[in-house]
């Protein structure tokens, strides 16, 4: 007659196994952590900081620094005229982040004049003669999410 393998199993070998289950769970769930959708974790951060944000950019377009950049959160920050921009994630010549717009509108990378045509849940522009594009989308009133393609 067969003895059943559970019966059989060396009460050490039950604990190696359980220690290999949980490294590898808790190896994912760090994967899972660390790799985060930067748009996901963009829109996620303003929605739940959204006001000391907006007190942040105001300050900073009544009085911008002498070079436009500063810092907020660990993440560069750039005052312009009509736009307070962070960078949240960057990876070759792409960037990503989102913007405070004064003015509720969809604005181009770094204040430039971009011509935006609807798309998904946002706007578009694609250079004309070149591969420069960018896609931005409305977080809450305010507040866009942007990704600019180099």
């Amino acid at each position: 007659m067969k003895k059943n393998v559970r019966q059989n199993m060396n009460p050490n070998k039950k604990r190696i196994a359980l220690g290999i289950l949980l490294v590898c769970f808790l190896a994912g769930a760090a994967g899972m952590v660390m790799f985060q959708n930067p748009k996901a974790s963009a829109i996620r951060y303003v929605r739940a900081n959204q006001a000391a944000l907006q007190q942040f950019s105001e300050k900073l377009l009544q009085d911008p620094p002498v070079n436009r950049r500063t810092s907020y959160n660990g993440w560069t920050a750039d005052a312009y005229t009509e736009m307070v921009q962070f960078h949240t994630s960057s990876q070759g010549k792409n960037y990503q982040g989102f913007y405070y717009s004064p003015k509720n509108i969809p604005l181009g990378f770094q204040e430039a004049d971009m011509e935006f045509v609807p798309q998904e849940n946002g706007w578009y522009w694609e250079e004309s003669d070149g591969n420069n594009r960018m896609y931005t989308e409305k977080i809450t009133n305010h507040w866009y999410w942007y990704d600019m393609h180099f």
